[in-house]
C-alpha cells in the first residue's frame, strides 16, 4: 500500500512538472508573432449592441489574442498573431460584421500618430479641424 502511494505521488508530480514546462515553450513562439493595429470604425450607433458585438467576434476569431472596441473614439484596438491573421484579414471581417452593411473600418497609422506633434493627435485628445494628419483624418471622413 505504500508502494502504490508513492508511485502515485510521483506521477503527479511529473505530470505537473512536465505540463508547467510546454506551456512555456508555446508561449514564446507565440511572442515573436504578436503585433497590435488600430482600426477605425465607422457605422457603430451604439455600445452595448455596436461595440460590444464587435468586440466579441473579433475576441473569438481564431488568431485574434486580443480586442478592445471603444464605441466613443469609434475604433478597435487588436492584437493578434500575425502567423495566423493580418490586419487586411481583421479589416475584412469586421466588415463582413452585420452581413457587410452597416461597419466599415480603416487602419489608423501609428506611424502618423508618432509624427504628429500637433495636440490633437497625443493620446486621448480629440482632433482639430485644422489637422491633416492621418490619424485625425480618418476621425474626420466618418
Amino acid at each position: 500500500m505504500e508502494t502504490q502511494k508513492i508511485i502515485y505521488a510521483l506521477a503527479i508530480s511529473c505530470f505537473v512538472l512536465f505540463s508547467c514546462n510546454k506551456k512555456q515553450v508555446k508561449k514564446s513562439p507565440l511572442e515573436a508573432n504578436k503585433e497590435k493595429v488600430v482600426l477605425s470604425i465607422s457605422g457603430m450607433t451604439c455600445e452595448m449592441g455596436c461595440a460590444k458585438k464587435i468586440e466579441t467576434k473579433l475576441s473569438n476569431k481564431k488568431g485574434v489574442l486580443d480586442a478592445k472596441v471603444n464605441f466613443k473614439d469609434s475604433i478597435a484596438k487588436i492584437e493578434y498573431d500575425k502567423s495566423i491573421a493580418s490586419e487586411k484579414d481583421l479589416m475584412a471581417f469586421v466588415n463582413s460584421i452585420a452581413g457587410g452593411k452597416l461597419y466599415k473600418s480603416s487602419i489608423v497609422s501609428c506611424k502618423a500618430k508618432k509624427k504628429c506633434k500637433k495636440d490633437c493627435c497625443k493620446a486621448k485628445k480629440k482632433c482639430k479641424k485644422d489637422c491633416k494628419k492621418a490619424c485625425c483624418t480618418i476621425k474626420k471622413s466618418k
